[in-house]
């Protein structure tokens, strides 16, 4: 017989379908505690599902003085015959004042019409009116690359606690057998037109990643233009297009990986020309899914600031994936996927991009630790699953600095940070990343938050999925005579 589940599991299954603000933000934190309090991989300061599978984050947007974050998810609803399903695919919804601490939303619409029986990805904007409006991919049926879809557009008066759908794209316009009509768009506007610039591949037996871009004049009627870089021969399908002018160029991402090429943009021709044609990388780990959407004027002397979002992508095959399933046959800890990374301010620097945590995340740090030219028995002393540290670290040409974290106590088993700067590169494990290390001393920025690990160093970043098994936390290093300064901090929870 099945266990009964929780009651913080079913009185928040009970609600999924409210939209009454305050009851299901109460029962949703209610639900997160309880994940947090029994399941010990389950993200304390990283954003994640309350239950359920996460995934891409769509149409992040700082609204009206409040940052609203969308995401993928598959909602538990009540099947009719008193038990628990997956629903289709469809967007959550949390708001925050911050960017750091969250505050549930009801789920904005429901997928299950015959042009969206999955709501999947999209971006938010704000229409003439003001008002806060999505376009996202509605799917039909089949799978890439023939995949029939509809780009439906959504409008809401509230806020984006509720939304009307209308579809504006379908099927017959897609540029290709290959590319359908609508994958992954992003929608901006630009001296007097709509522009969406969408994913997909272009035609023949060779095909290529292509990023379509679209014109309207009123949002409801679209335009097919053209592929806005046919000198980029790369991947042969892109997910997630995104054009973005970041310090006076244009940056153009594509979801085959976390590729990014700097160049230029024509809006005469619609034509994106990189100035190399080989790509760079974002994120080498566990990365997926970048957001580029966000923009703030929370920047230095109130200026502009371009925010990116990305999905922290888990394997649940691995045989340390607690959170699939029940830790054990008593716990009934729901299925849980996926988490975001902190949100990264973007800048181009030495002609790459250059990446940072939002400052804000600093209002998460609780007690402190201090260390100058620390040694190994002061870094043994600290522990915790949730922590941020930031070293200052020398290496010269030859050095390879190695930092081990989430270490047992036998050294059986933890997680390990590189930074080799004879060869070029740092990483997380098996994850890798060449980098163009140009300074001798760099501040290294580790975040460690249970079954998450986000490192930074020098404008690089790299995401690692990380399932230790519980208590798991001891740090240690060889390389302590490299660390000049060091501070650790334990960090709160968003949720609280």
């Amino acid at each position: 017989m099945a266990q009964q589940l929780p009651k913080e599991v079913l009185e928040y299954r009970n609600v999924i379908k409210s939209k009454d603000i305050k009851l299901f933000s109460k029962k949703a934190k209610d639900l997160r505690y309880f994940m947090m309090k029994n399941d010990p991989h389950y993200p304390t300061y990283h954003f994640t599902g309350v239950e359920g599978s996460i995934n891409d984050p769509n149409g992040p947007i700082f609204y009206k003085g409040q940052y609203h974050i969308f995401y993928q998810c598959d909602p538990q609803v009540e099947d009719g015959e008193g038990g628990w399903t997956k629903s289709h695919r469809t967007w959550g919804h949390a708001v925050s004042k911050d960017l750091v601490h969250w505050n549930d939303w009801p789920i904005p619409m429901w997928p299950g019409k015959e042009y969206d029986i999955n709501i999947f990805s999209g971006n938010t904007f704000i229409d003439k009116n003001g008002d806060l409006c999505a376009i996202y991919t509605g799917t039909v049926s089949g799978s890439i690359p023939t995949v029939i879809t509809t780009g439906v557009l959504a409008r809401s008066k509230d806020e984006g606690l509720t939304f009307t759908k209308k579809v504006v794209m379908t099927n017959d316009q897609r540029p290709n057998p290959g590319s359908p009509v609508h994958w992954d768009a992003q929608t901006w506007y630009h001296e007097g037109l709509w522009y969406q610039l969408i994913g997909g591949a272009t035609e023949g037996d060779n095909p290529q990643g292509a990023a379509w871009i679209w014109t309207s004049k009123d949002l409801e009627n679209w335009t097919l233009q053209k592929n806005i870089a046919p000198s980029i021969k790369y991947c042969t399908y892109w997910e997630l297009p995104y054009l973005i002018k970041l310090d006076r160029r244009y940056v153009l991402f594509a979801g085959c990986g976390n590729v990014y090429w700097i160049g230029n943009f024509d809006y005469q021709t619609l034509t994106f020309t990189p100035d190399d044609p080989l790509p760079q990388s974002a994120d080498n780990g566990n990365y997926y899914s970048f957001n580029l959407n966000m923009t703030d004027n929370k920047g230095e002397n109130g200026n502009h600031r371009q925010l990116m979002h990305g999905w922290i992508v888990n394997h649940p095959g691995s045989p340390r994936f607690k959170g699939l399933y029940a830790l054990s046959e008593g716990d009934n800890v729901p299925f849980w996927l996926g988490a975001h990374t902190i949100p990264r301010v973007i800048n181009i620097k030495d002609n790459r991009l250059y990446q940072t945590p939002i400052p804000e995340i600093q209002s998460l740090r609780r007690k402190h630790y201090h260390f100058e030219n620390p040694t190994t028995d002061e870094l043994g002393k600290i522990k915790g699953e949730a922590l941020e540290i930031q070293m200052k670290v020398s290496l010269n040409d030859q050095s390879k600095f190695i930092f081990n974290i989430r270490c047992s106590s036998e050294n059986k088993e933890q997680t390990t940070i590189v930074i080799d700067k004879k060869n070029g590169f740092f990483g997380i494990d098996d994850k890798k990343q060449n980098v163009k290390f140009n300074e001798y001393t760099y501040e290294v920025r580790v975040f460690i938050d249970r079954s998450v690990v986000e490192v930074f160093i020098d404008g690089y970043a790299m995401t690692r999925a990380t399932f230790s098994d519980p208590g798991n936390y001891n740090i240690k290093t060889d390389c302590i005579s490299s660390i000049h300064t060091l501070d650790i901090w334990k960090m709160g929870s968003i949720w609280k």
